[in-house]
């Protein structure tokens, strides 16, 4: 059995912990609580877990193999950093870190103590992400040329981080789950509403070469909520609606000919395995440390997906507020 050991108890913490005991190969041995005492519904759901004061008391418990970091993002790096320095494997929520620099700390130390490293990319572990995958692999719609991707909703608004960094974390690994590789360039627009300089509305652009693009679209300014993916090939079309209530992927022939004519074709459901991705998730992880495989999701993953982040934010900041040249002649 793993013994985990988890930091935070937030509603994604207390969700974490759920299914940390409902995993094969694990068991919560340690929470780490801020209050004296853990709420009583965790203490009934983890009856073998420790209670600890503090992060490191429950880095020095040489009983716990690998920990669980579902803090607030900016704690991420120091408390992956330390875990890893006790010798531990660390499944890390999403963003992994939030800039490039402390991203690659981790996912070296993790190589160079070889310790499993995994960032908590859900959707990479989306039965309907897999199909999509399984499908570009076999060439289904062609040469894929771009993907439009929407994630959005009314509130979850967050104080500490935007809405970039709190919903596109999960699209950005979409992305660098199906292309395995990370753009070359990449454009953002921002629009603050709620609260001055905390984007609600954001707009990435990201160029891969050869061809290929994305554009992503979160807010959680939005009166439905959308979750959407539409992949655009050269023989073909994948869209992918989260929120439909059945065949959600649906694979279309729809196609612009030669002489510019539009061409719609059969379209046909992609049938995936419907596993909860949290479950997935965290059997991975405990299969990872037990084979010594490297994660789908491992630390590098997570660089790439904070490389879009961090050079998003950049173009956020420059194009902020860019007044439109006036002049008359």
């Amino acid at each position: 059995m793993v013994r985990i050991g988890c930091i935070g108890c937030g509603a994604w913490g207390a969700n974490l912990l759920r299914v940390w005991q409902q995993t094969a190969g694990a068991i919560v041995a340690g929470v780490c609580r801020k209050g004296p005492s853990g709420p009583d519904e965790l203490i009934d759901q983890c009856p073998e877990a420790r209670w600890y004061d503090s992060a490191e008391d429950l880095f020095a418990d040489d009983n716990i193999q690998a920990v669980c970091i579902a803090t607030p993002p900016a704690t991420h790096h120091e408390l992956a950093k330390q875990a890893l320095q006790a010798h531990k494997h660390v499944f890390v929520e999403k963003p992994m870190c939030l800039n490039v620099a402390h991203a690659e700390e981790l996912a070296g130390l993790a190589d160079t103590r070889s310790a499993v490293l995994m960032v908590g990319h859900l959707m990479e572990h989306h039965g309907a992400v897999r199909a999509i995958k399984q499908a570009l692999d076999r060439g289904a719609i062609g040469q894929l040329r771009h993907l439009h991707l929407q994630r959005l909703k009314l509130g979850r608004v967050r104080s500490e981080e935007n809405v970039l960094w709190s919903f596109a974390p999960h699209d950005i690994s979409i992305a660098g789950y199906l292309l395995q590789q990370t753009p070359s360039c990449v454009t953002a627009v921002g629009h603050c509403y709620v609260q001055p300089g905390i984007e609600d509305i954001v707009f990435v652009d990201a160029d891969y070469g050869h061809g290929l693009s994305l554009h992503l679209h979160v807010s959680w300014l939005h009166p439905r909520t959308v979750r959407q993916a539409v992949l655009i090939g050269s023989e073909g079309m994948i869209v992918w609606d989260d929120m439909a209530r059945q065949d959600k992927v649906q694979l279309a022939r729809n196609t612009i000919a030669p002489d510019l004519s539009s061409v719609v074709g059969e379209t046909t459901p992609l049938v995936y395995d419907d596993e909860q991705p949290l479950q997935a998730e965290c059997a991975h992880f405990v299969e990872c440390i037990a084979s010594g495989r490297r994660p789908v999701n491992d630390g590098w993953d997570g660089v790439r997906v904070v490389k879009v982040l961090q050079a998003a934010t950049e173009a956020l900041a420059r194009d902020h507020c860019h007044p439109p040249n006036t002049s008359v002649h």
